[in-house]
């Protein structure tokens, strides 16, 4: 398994399950607050 696909995957989950609960996401954010 390649380790960017893995992190691109869980930024797509994180961008999803912010959109389903009407969040508003920054990328540069949740790297800092999930440490990608």
């Amino acid at each position: 398994m390649e380790p960017n696909k893995n992190k691109d995957l869980g930024l797509a989950a994180l961008k999803i399950l912010a959109q389903y609960h009407n969040i508003s996401v920054n990328p540069e954010e949740l790297k800092h607050k999930f440490d990608l």
